[in-house]
């Protein structure tokens, strides 16, 4: 597979070597983008790899989304395979090489694979799609992501077997994102009512903040909806509002969402990311036993990395 790696930055001076160090000589087609920086990133990218970054800004008009960013720098590539990394993300040498050696597979736009995120000694399990081809694209203003693309122009994603993304995120930028990630969403809202994807994840966001009874709204809207192009985002709205109904007594509630979220399963099992979630059957498969023995107390939630 010939693949170009791309990176968008701003401030990342403490992890943009951990990141590239040990793969950088791999690849001779490196873009990177930097959105702002104030510390040493670019001058790092300079001096200890050559690479002399893009710059751009980010519009608040457009809620500080990254998604133009990200495409501008695909367009920009000359490979017909891309590796959009973080720098806070890490891949190990050994499993790029085995992806510069593998053959193209052309039924493939793109791959899944594992992405797990350690916060204060704590792992996330969760996947991410950061393999595709070239002709693929960002979207949406907050979390965006490739799959809406592939899904509009029919394409479809596999999981990569031996290929895994680490996720280090810094302490202290996480704390200082929160205020602004839930303006953010706020701001992608009130532009697209109908990208439930944000929904989702201003449901969830509230929901970890404690605040219920608001949290309950967005996640029953999206599931109300049953959004085919957010398939995921949807059966994940069932799964934290079942747990809120099974924590408040109401069991009656929580058994319509857990048939609701099987109902819904049931008809997106064929959806090329349903089908590489290796989360969501087992969770449907014991939240549909604790309904069946009477137990709410085992309906409970995997984390999310957000």
């Amino acid at each position: 597979m010939n693949i170009s790696l791309c990176l968008l930055v701003k401030d990342e001076e403490r992890t943009i070597v951990d990141c590239l160090a040990p793969i950088r000589d791999l690849f001779d087609d490196v873009r990177v983008m930097d959105t702002g920086s104030t510390d040493r990133t670019c001058e790092l990218l300079r001096e200890r790899f050559g690479i002399t970054p893009d710059h751009g800004r980010l519009d608040e008009r457009q809620c500080y989304s990254k998604f133009e960013a990200r495409n501008q720098l695909i367009a920009k590539t000359r490979h017909p395979w891309i590796l959009f990394l973080d720098a806070d993300e890490r891949i190990a040498r050994n499993e790029v090489s085995a992806l510069l050696d593998a053959p193209d597979d052309p039924d493939a736009s793109g791959y899944f694979c594992p992405w797990d995120t350690y916060i204060n000694g704590a792992k996330i399990e969760d996947y991410k799609l950061s393999l595709f081809r070239r002709e693929v694209r960002y979207s949406g203003l907050v979390h965006e992501n490739t799959q809406q693309h592939m899904r509009r122009r029919g394409l479809t994603a596999a999981w990569r077997e031996g290929m895994k993304i680490d996720h280090y995120p810094e302490a202290a930028k996480l704390a200082e994102k929160r205020p602004l990630y839930r303006s953010r969403l706020q701001c992608a809202l009130a532009h697209d009512d109908t990208w439930y994807r944000y929904h989702w994840f201003m449901g969830y966001t509230l929901y970890n903040n404690g605040e219920m009874e608001e949290a309950g709204r967005y996640l029953a809207k999206v599931i109300a909806a049953r959004p085919r192009n957010f398939p995921v985002e949807c059966l994940n709205s069932h799964l934290v509002l079942a747990r809120m109904h099974a924590v408040r007594g109401d069991t009656g509630a929580m058994r319509d969402v857990v048939r609701s979220a099987r109902e819904f399963y049931g008809e997106m099992a064929d959806d090329f990311e349903v089908r590489v979630n290796f989360r969501l059957k087992p969770w449907l498969d014991r939240a549909l036993a604790a309904c069946r023995d009477g137990r709410p107390d085992l309906i409970q939630i995997y984390n999310f990395a957000c």
